[in-house]
């Protein structure tokens, strides 16, 4: 099995080499970076074992989500909800923030910057 790559004029290149991996990976994070003026930011107060939704709806392709809490949770209260690392910004690819849904027993603050 072949695991070289190879550029246009048909020379294999090993992706194993460290500087190859390091301008494979460069050049892929370019094409993830775009300019926009389209930026919401908020902040969601959680009540205790209440389900809060974004206040603002905003069509977007990311949703960047930041919390303090240890036991805050991201998803649909009906299925499995995924626990949100404290203290870690963490990026959620989704189009619109109407569909985020968050938990938190004890309560407390999500922070939301959604962008296009």
């Amino acid at each position: 099995m072949d695991t070289n790559l190879s550029n246009v004029d048909g020379e294999r290149v090993s992706p194993a080499i460290e500087g190859l991996q390091r301008d494979i990976l460069e050049e892929l994070t370019k094409s993830g970076r775009r300019s926009t003026n389209d930026v919401k930011y908020q902040v969601l107060t959680l009540a205790a074992a209440g389900v809060g939704t974004p206040e603002i709806t905003h069509g977007c392709n990311t949703v960047r989500l930041w919390t303090a809490l240890g036991d805050c949770y991201v998803g649909d209260e009906d299925s499995q909800p995924v626990l949100l690392v404290a203290s870690i910004w963490v990026e959620i690819p989704i189009n619109n923030t109407s569909l985020l849904r968050f938990v938190s027993a004890t309560g407390g603050a999500v922070y939301l910057i959604s962008s296009n």
